[in-house]
């Protein structure tokens, strides 16, 4: 049984009033929205936050709607898109549904038509979750790795500007004979950071084991030093030609201190205390940052 949590929106228009008119009226409805007025920070937010459907606008400057979409659907493809269009640009929204749009709606839009439609479009996401949540484990359909490596590939290396190297034989002998206890989150992670040790050319079997922190021939385990720097200097690289990032000082320094105070949370189980001990800093600073960065703590209770 799959339980629906309440609906989700995120309003993606470069017009502030319109922006935040409609969230009160969504708000009034009962439904949670957050909003974005580029597709840039449009992305940013699918990166942090759950969203169900996303309405967005077609015609906004710099990343459009069209080429918004094609970037959620790439990276988030099981978030439903809702395509707003004024008539001159509804040739836009006809090819976004091409693109993989569930719907779209004119300009102007009654907050009756907005909210139908986007009910209608998170129906259909939970339809999606449902098939999804029910698929064998990655271990007993091992067909199904080729094909997810190469989703995972095209994936990561357009997220980070890279031209996709591809990846050898060994490798996907590797893989395949892996038996994947963390199912596909553990092979898409896996792919990623084989993507950051790579140093050109196709994966190896090289990257496939250190990305997996096993010993491989001639290298040393993920634990040393040398290797985290070195980790961290490929995350650099891919960050600073990425076409995605704006303001990249700044973002890069955000988001890494966002993964510290969050592992430092995951590690003392939420104890806020420990929390600010393990990073030297005081709890009011650490509540400042779990703020700053909008951290969401969840409480699990074991039975």
């Amino acid at each position: 049984m799959v339980t629906m949590v309440k609906m989700r929106i995120m309003l993606v228009d470069d017009e502030e009033r319109f922006l935040q008119t409609t969230k009160k009226m969504i708000a009034k409805k009962g439904y949670d929205a957050i909003t974005a007025t580029s597709g840039e920070e449009c992305l940013k937010k699918l990166e942090e936050e759950l969203v169900h459907v996303v309405i967005l606008d077609v015609k906004m400057p710099g990343m459009d709607g069209v080429e918004t979409l094609k970037h959620i659907k790439q990276r988030f493809p099981l978030v439903e898109v809702i395509m707003l269009t004024g008539h001159a640009t509804a040739e836009s929204a006809v090819e976004g549904l091409k693109l993989g749009a569930t719907d779209y709606l004119t300009k102007p839009t009654s907050i009756e038509d907005l909210i139908t439609k986007a009910e209608e479009a998170y129906n259909f996401y939970y339809r999606l979750k449902v098939v999804t949540i029910w698929l064998l484990q990655l271990c007993k359909r091992p067909e199904d790795i080729p094909l997810l490596t190469e989703y995972f590939l095209s994936r990561y290396a357009a997220d980070t500007g890279m031209v996709n190297p591809g990846i050898n034989g060994e490798a996907k002998a590797i893989l395949t004979g892996y038996s994947w206890p963390g199912n596909v989150r553990e092979l898409s992670n896996t792919i990623h950071k084989a993507l950051i040790f790579n140093r050109g050319g196709p994966l190896s079997a090289e990257d496939i084991c250190r990305s997996m922190d096993e010993k491989a021939p001639g290298n040393m385990s993920l634990s040393d030093d040398e290797n985290m720097d070195e980790l961290l200097r490929h995350w650099v690289r891919h960050l600073l030609i990425s076409k995605n990032v704006e303001n990249k000082f700044d973002t890069s320094i955000d988001r890494f201190s966002a993964i510290l105070v969050s592992e430092a949370l995951n590690l003392s189980s939420g104890n806020r205390s420990r929390a600010a001990k393990l990073l030297g800093i005081s709890r009011p600073t650490l509540h400042a940052k779990i703020e700053k960065y909008e951290l969401k703590l969840e409480t699990s209770v074991k039975e």
